[in-house]
């Protein structure tokens, strides 16, 4: 008796055992099947579920060891680390299911899965030799699983386009519903960032038929208008988004539908119905933490019809500012902040401009600093350059720059408005092309214009002394002495912060005393050489010519030459421009 009891015992032992096993089975696989519904369904990953899934199975490896569903735990003990993106966890779980059971109905899947998770841990080689070995089963030639795993490798190692191909390949394969709404989507989004614009709006629309949570079919609904807009379909993506705007279940989605088709209207050339729009978004949608970047986004708009179609500046700033109050985190609030930089710039520079003006005005006629003067000139340029490409004042901006394009005294910034002038309207203004070239030999813009020409370049001379003293030296070498005496005066004059203005000033005076035996007018030059000028070697050497006619001698002549006195001769080299 007490050993058939013991007997019965060992068998209740048993069963209640596999009862705990099997029990222990179906809690891991139900909370995995959970987690797959929710996230095939909803596109969410229920962390907790499948952490209990992999806590049962656990129990599973640990405790029954020999038993025949090992492999099953395996295989989805690996499938959870994965969607937890755990991917290291999940290797081992794969290799270790490949390795102890070759016999194994998972021994596909887990080769497939282990490619999968060596792409994401960045071992693309490692992925690509286990997919030649699945590839070489003919079984499995062509096949849905394979070819999308190609597509992902070919992802990851920076190759779009192959893996647009193959993901296309892998949606005319047979697979679950669920599973062909995930990969038409990953096309759209793949071709939508390629530029495939045709490709991306066809898959959105395939990816809508399949959906049926509403807050995803209305998001992608405004994708598939973005590719629609994208491929220059303007009618189409407003058709889209004003019938699912327009339907009432979709009525607290409808926000997001409303400001993109705004911005389709502005774009397409709709003004009024756009600003419509815009305006009933403004005054109808609450500004709250949820609403607030759309709201952005339509002030901004707002701010952009003024901007560009009004030009009412005050207005569009006002919109821009308000951009900011809705919601100031979002790349269309930076887009308005941007825009209010540009009008602050452009106050700043006719502030500036003006205060330049009345420096002048204060000073009398003709003897005006050449750097204020030069000054007004860049700003108003630099005004001109505001207007024209940032504003879209192309009428204000091109009377600045023909005002600009003739002084003379510029030769740079006047030379670059020319070539403004000339490149807004070639066809008007062809004829300033032979004008930059003649007026304004030695710039960036007559180079550009020989470019055009197939022309060598010259040299570009940048610095406003030198590059007079270059042009008025043509006179000296014509022996046109008393006019090339005056230009280089006042060139020095004018430049007299130039470092090469001293010379410039020593040479007018030379040529006075050597060429024309003027020896009042290059003693007055010499003077005005030691006065502007008296710690520069040319201002000692002027000190030192007028002490031969008797002048006192000058701190400034005590100190030592630091270098070598240049020879008259030496000079008249320098001087003339066919030695450069």
């Amino acid at each position: 008796m007490k050993k058939r009891l013991k007997i019965l015992f060992i068998l209740t032992l048993l069963v209640l055992s596999g009862c705990v096993y099997f029990n222990t089975y179906f809690n891991a696989k139900e909370s995995y099947r959970e987690a797959e519904r929710k996230r095939l369904q909803n596109n969410t990953i229920d962390r907790n579920l499948y952490q209990n899934s992999i806590k049962e199975l656990s129990k599973i490896l640990e405790f029954y060891p020999e038993s025949r569903w090992v492999d099953d735990a395996l295989m989805m003990m690996g499938l959870c680390f994965m969607r937890l993106e755990e991917h290291s966890q999940a290797r081992i779980k794969f290799i270790e299911l490949i390795t102890n059971f070759p016999e194994s109905k998972y021994l596909h899947e887990a080769k497939l899965k282990l490619a999968e998770t060596e792409i994401a841990l960045n071992n693309p080689e490692e992925a690509k030799k286990l997919i030649i070995e699945i590839g070489e089963d003919e079984k499995v030639q062509g096949s849905y699983e394979l070819i999308k795993l190609n597509a992902y490798l070919n992802l990851a190692t920076g190759d779009s386009i192959s893996a647009l191909d193959s993901y296309i390949k892998a949606s005319e394969q047979k697979a679950p519903t669920t599973e062909k709404a995930v990969l038409y989507e990953k096309i759209a989004d793949l071709a939508i960032a390629l530029g495939r614009y045709e490709i991306s709006s066809d898959y959105y629309e395939k990816v809508i038929s399949l959906e049926t949570e509403r807050k995803r079919k209305f998001d992608l609904t405004v994708k598939y208008s973005e590719s629609l807009k994208n491929s220059g379909k303007y009618e189409q993506a407003i058709g889209v988004l004003e019938k699912i705007t327009d339907d009432p279940d979709y009525y607290e989605h409808a926000l997001k539908g409303l400001v993109k088709l705004s911005s389709y209207l502005l774009l397409s050339g709709r003004e009024q119905r756009a600003r419509d729009e815009i305006n009933s978004i403004l005054q109808t949608y609450k500004k709250d933490r949820l609403n607030g970047a759309l709201l952005s986004e339509a002030a901004f708009y707002s701010g952009e019809i003024y901007f560009n179609i009004d030009k009412d500046f005050e207005r569009a700033r006002a919109m821009y500012d308000s951009s900011g109050f809705y919601d100031r985190r979002n790349p269309f609030f930076q887009k308005a902040a941007e825009r209010i930089r540009v009008l602050n710039d452009v106050e700043d520079l006719k502030k500036k401009i003006e205060e330049n003006k009345t420096r002048i005005s204060e000073i009398d006629s003709g003897n005006e600093p050449s750097d204020i003067r030069e000054n007004v000139v860049t700003l108003r340029k630099d005004l001109a350059d505001k207007l024209f490409f940032e504003m879209n004042l192309t009428d204000s901006a091109k009377a600045i720059y023909r005002d600009i394009a003739y002084e003379r005294e510029f030769p740079h910034t006047a030379s670059l408005a020319m070539l403004r002038v000339f490149l807004a309207d070639s066809i008007r203004h062809h004829d300033l092309k032979d004008s930059i070239i003649s007026l304004y030999p030695y710039t960036e813009s007559a180079n550009y214009i020989r470019s055009l020409r197939n022309i060598e370049p010259v040299t570009v001379i940048t610095d406003s002394a030198k590059y007079f003293f270059d042009m008025a030296s043509q006179k000296f070498l014509d022996s046109l002495y008393s006019e090339a005496v005056e230009e280089y005066t006042n060139i020095a004059l004018r430049f007299n912060k130039s470092p090469k203005a001293p010379f410039i000033l020593q040479a007018a005076g030379m040529i006075a005393e050597n060429k024309l035996a003027d020896y009042e007018r290059a003693a007055e030059l010499f003077s005005l050489l030691k006065e502007k000028f008296p710690t520069t070697e040319e201002g000692r050497y002027a000190s030192r010519k007028l002490r031969e006619d008797g002048a006192a001698v000058s701190k400034e002549e005590e100190e030592p030459v630091k270098k070598q006195d240049v020879t008259g001769s030496e000079l008249w080299y320098l001087m003339d421009r066919r030695n450069d």
